[in-house]
This record gives structure tokens, sequence and C-alpha cells, in this order.
């Protein structure tokens, strides 16, 4: 039976589909790994994203601060500028009074000097204000170096969404080619439905057929029977006469001939009868055995109809369930894109970064400032659960600008002056001004050290970076809490 079941597959082409069904169950078991691997992605990816919107939160925060310090230390100028100016004023009209009464009253050129010396006392006290409003704005130039790290720390992760979005868009693609080969095979399926339920049909009909050819065949059979028992009949009352008529053949033997020539001919026609009738029980096992196997045919053909038919239904299932997966990662994808674009468009306006540091790091850009490498943050990369830890321990220093030697920014002191104003703060970090290495700067780990913080950031292979890292990280251990 197992053979004849595979013949009948081979002869009805199922086997094949069959085979397309095992293919069709791995893909599909492929593409529901990749949906899982890509729902862990994008829950990543919002992760990250709540993280960014709450430091571009700050970022805006710090913004609005530094545009209100801006107008404050200019209105604080101005009316420093507008007082210095009215005492000048009201000094040099005192000098010209005392100038022209010099003559005449040579007795109070003493008190005009001791004027004179207590202005310059109020002038001194004015520089020592002037020094302090200097620190304080050294210390907001700090605070700007800390938001410029943050910015730093907001481009290598909008770097990151950047590469996961690429690898989202290639497993959107496989989605939509695999969503497209689903397609053509269930449309190859239907049709084999519909050609499997034209031969079905057809053989119905035959069905049909034979059946009214087997009841014309047994009444023809029921016939002939009935015929059979006449002439067994008419033979019996053939004997019993000729029992009779024996005392009587002397006398009857002419009619004695005819009946037994008679008797010859109903001896032929019995045999005739009964070999038509062997005949016809052949020709009805025959048509049984026909009818028995037509009537496999057609279940063996109803079953693979009916298989046929469940594996379309569930090809159209996984068909409709993969398409709402694609519109359901398309949208994401764009949803990916879009929140790409504005963290691009951040990184490209350096928001957050002070204006001195964007100053420079403009004029490096536009190639007049090559001595500029570019910020400390462009450099180094760690992982997102370690970007708190590395944050903290920079303290503020992953917004520094690197410079390779303290030649080339000795002789643009003055190129740097025109760019820079008396109230930018920009701290720049020579590469050949750092200390030898040595082999005895790691420090010691004690229990409960779970790594330390330089073995956490990655450089790209550059050695003036690697040594900086070295040197800011290098004796600084990280711990559970």
């Amino acid at each position: 039976p197992g053979e004849r079941r595979v013949v009948f597959d081979e002869a009805a082409g199922i086997s094949r589909y069959k085979v397309r069904k095992r293919e069709a169950s791995r893909r599909l078991e492929r593409v529901e790994q990749n949906l899982l691997r890509l729902m862990d992605i994008l829950a990543e990816v919002q992760k990250r994203l709540r993280s960014i919107k709450y430091q571009a939160g700050k970022a805006r925060s710090y913004q609005a601060h530094t545009t209100r310090l801006k107008e404050l230390r200019s209105l604080f100028t101005l009316a420093e500028y507008h007082r210095l100016s009215s005492q000048r004023q009201e000094i040099q009209a005192q000098a010209d009074a005392l100038a022209d009464a010099l003559a005449a009253l040579s007795s109070r050129v003493a008190r005009l000097q001791t004027a004179r010396t207590a202005s310059e006392a109020e002038l001194t006290e004015l520089e020592r204000a002037a020094h302090e409003f200097d620190g304080r704005i050294l210390a907001v130039s700090g605070e700007i170096t800390t938001c410029q790290q943050r910015s730093e720390m907001l481009a290598g992760r909008a770097r990151e969404l950047a590469d996961e979005i690429a690898s989202e868009a290639a497993r959107c693609e496989k989605l939509e080619a695999r969503a497209e080969a689903n397609a053509g095979e269930a449309e190859s399926r239907k049709r084999q439905q519909a050609d499997l339920e034209a031969e079905l049909a057809g053989l119905s009909d035959r069905h049909e057929s034979l059946a009214q050819r087997h009841l014309r065949e047994q009444e023809a059979v029921r016939q002939l029977a009935n015929r059979r028992e006449d002439e067994k009949n008419g033979t019996l009352d053939l004997l019993r006469r000729t029992a009779e008529l024996h005392n009587e053949i002397n006398t009857y033997s002419i009619r004695r001939e005819n009946l037994h020539s008679q008797r010859q001919r109903l001896s032929g026609r019995a045999e005739e009868i009964a070999r038509g009738l062997e005949d016809l029980l052949a020709q009805q096992g025959a048509l049984r055995a026909k009818l028995r196997e037509a009537d496999g045919v057609i279940a063996d053909s109803t079953a693979r109809l009916e298989q046929a038919r469940r594996q379309s239904a569930d090809l159209d299932g996984s068909t409709e369930q993969a398409r709402a997966e694609l519109s359901q990662a398309e949208r994401r994808h764009s949803a990916l894109l879009s929140r790409q674009a504005v963290l691009e468009e951040m990184q490209r306006r350096l928001e957050g970064v002070g204006e001195g540091t964007r100053r420079l790091l403009t004029a490096a850009r536009e190639g007049r400032a090559t001595f500029i490498r570019g910020m400390l943050g462009d450099f180094i990369e760690t992982d997102v659960v370690h970007a708190g830890v590395i944050t903290a321990a920079l303290a503020e220093a992953e917004q520094s600008l690197l410079a390779d030697r303290l030649e080339d920014v000795l002789a643009a002191a003055g190129q740097l002056k025109e760019m820079l104003s008396e109230t930018d703060g920009v701290e720049l970090i020579c590469l050949d001004q750092l200390p030898p290495e040595s082999g005895d700067d790691r420090p010691v780990r004690p229990d409960g050290v779970t790594a330390c913080a330089a073995d956490l950031v990655r450089c790209d292979a550059d050695a003036g970076v690697a040594r900086l890292v070295k040197a800011l990280l290098g004796r600084t251990l990280v711990v559970e809490s």
C-alpha cells in the first residue's frame, strides 16, 4: 500500500507539493525567527530613544539657559560700560575744572589729589569685581563642556541607530521577497485545485455511467437465469413424458426419434445458456473489480483534493500574516528613519556644543584649522550599557578638542584669537604632550571590581587617542554599586 501510495502521488503530481510544503514551513520558521530578532532590536532601539529624548530635553534646557546667560552677560556689560563711562566723564569734568582753577586754587590741589586716589581705589575695586565675574564665566564654560560631551554621546548613539536601521531595511526586503514567493505558490496551488476538481467531476460522471451499465447487466443476468430455470423445468417434463411413453416405444418410434432430436437441441441450448451465464458472471466480477478500483481512485483523489485545499488555506493564512508583519515592519522602519533624520540634523548643527568649540569644529571642517583633529568623543566608542559609566568617568572631558602637536597650536594662536571671543572657553589636548606609558600604570583590582573604565572604550586603533584614554581612564575602576 505504501508503494502504491507513492505511485499515486507521483502520478497525481503531489510529491513535489509535499516538498514545497516542507520548504514553505522552513521558510515560515525562518521568518518567525527573524521577526523575533526584529522585535528584540526594536525594543532595544525604543529604550535607547527614550534615553536620547531625555538627553535632548536636557540639551534644550541647556541651550535656553545658555541664551539667557548671554543676554544677562550683555546687559551686565552694557551697564558696567555706562557706569564707567559716567564716572569717567565726571572725573574728566572735575580734572578740567581743577586744571582751569590750578593757578588760583593751588590750595585745593591736595584735595583734588585725594579725590583722584579715591577714584583709583574705586577702579581697583571694579577690576576685582571683573576678575570675580571672569571666574564665574569659567565655571559656566565648564558646564558648556559637559553639554558638548553629552552631544557627542548622542552622535555615537545616532550612528548605532543608523546601522540597526540598515539591517532592518535588509530584513524588510527579505520579507517582501518571501511574501511574493508565497503569493506565487498560492496561485499555483489554486490552479492545481481547479484541475483536481475538474478531474473529480470526470471521475464522478464515469462512476455514474459504470453504475448504470452494472444495473443493466444485472437485469440481463436475471432474465437469463429465469430462462434457464424454464428450460430446466421443460427438460424435467420431457423426461417424465419419456418414462411414461417407454411402454409405447414401438408404437411411437417415429415420435421418439423426434423427441430425441428435440432433446439434443435443448441440451445444446442449455449448455450454450450455461456458458453465456458463466461469461456474464465473469464480466460482472470484472465490472465489480473496476468499480472498486474507481471508488478507490475517487476516494484518493478526494483526499488529495481536501489536502490541497487545506494546504492552500494554510498558505493563504501564512501569506496574510507575513504581509501584516511586513507592513508593521515597514511602519517601524519609517519611524526609525524619521528619528535618524532628527538625530543627524542635531549632529550636523552641533547642538549642545559650546560656541567656541562649535566655531573651531566648523573651521576644522572647512580646512581653516587643520591642526584640530576633532573632539575626543568622535574618536571613542563604547556599548550602550556602559555609556553612563564612561560619561561619568570622563567628567566632561569627551568634548575636549584634540591636536597632534603643541607647536601647531602655538603657531595658530593668532588664528585662535580671531575665531574665539573673550567669553568662549575651549579645552585643547595636545597628544604629543601626554606622559609616556609605563608598565605599572594599571591599578590593582580588588574584589567587587567588574572592569577598568579604559577597557570599556574602543579607540579604532588610534595610538594617540588610546594613550589619552589610558591617561584619563586607566586608573578608574568600575564596580556594581
